[in-house]
């Protein structure tokens, strides 16, 4: 499957913001993406557990507000807010670490060409298309984070551990 790496990294509008959480200081992480499909279609991909498996993987849980949910061998939580066919919004709870980027392209995949296999994400992290997709995401939430007031090396140092996370490199510790 080719994919066009340059076209999904800026299809995707990524941001840093500052909050509090339980009184704590704690940074939220938006992503925004457009599709070309109709908002019933997209509604469905996104919420259909059986759509899910196809372009993301295998969920169970209670897939309704305040549900808890869970990806198979990855990350679980639970759906806070659901408003169809406009938004909904869920925690992540998985290490801290956020995959949701790769998740995004997997999804227009899906979309655009529904009788293709789902991406073999393990194939594509380890292809040329694969780690330059890794680091152009982790590049661009390194410079958002620094954005709302990072560290430039600290928020550099976190790209590239998350770059060598994805794509099984690194010359510096995990």
């Amino acid at each position: 499957m080719d994919i066009d790496v340059e076209s999904h990294l800026a299809a995707v509008q990524r941001a840093v913001s500052s909050l509090k959480c339980d009184g704590q200081s704690a940074h939220a992480v938006t992503l925004a993406r457009s599709y070309g499909t109709t908002v019933d279609d997209l509604w469905d991909a996104v919420t259909n557990g059986e759509r899910i498996a196809r372009w993301f993987l295998p969920i169970s849980g209670d897939l309704k507000l305040g549900g808890r949910y869970r990806l198979e061998g990855n990350a679980g939580g639970v759906i806070t807010a659901c408003a169809q066919p406009s938004h909904f919004a869920l925690t992540w709870e998985f290490g801290g670490d956020v995959g949701w980027e790769l998740g995004l392209m997997g999804l227009s995949v899906h979309l655009t060409q529904p009788n293709e296999s789902k991406l073999d994400e393990a194939a594509f992290a380890a292809s040329t298309d694969g780690k330059t997709f890794m680091a152009g995401s982790s590049e661009g939430w390194g410079q958002d984070s620094i954005a709302v007031g990072t560290d430039d090396d600290a928020a550099r140092a976190t790209a590239r551990r998350t770059t060598a996370f994805y794509t099984v490199e690194s010359d510096e510790p995990v």
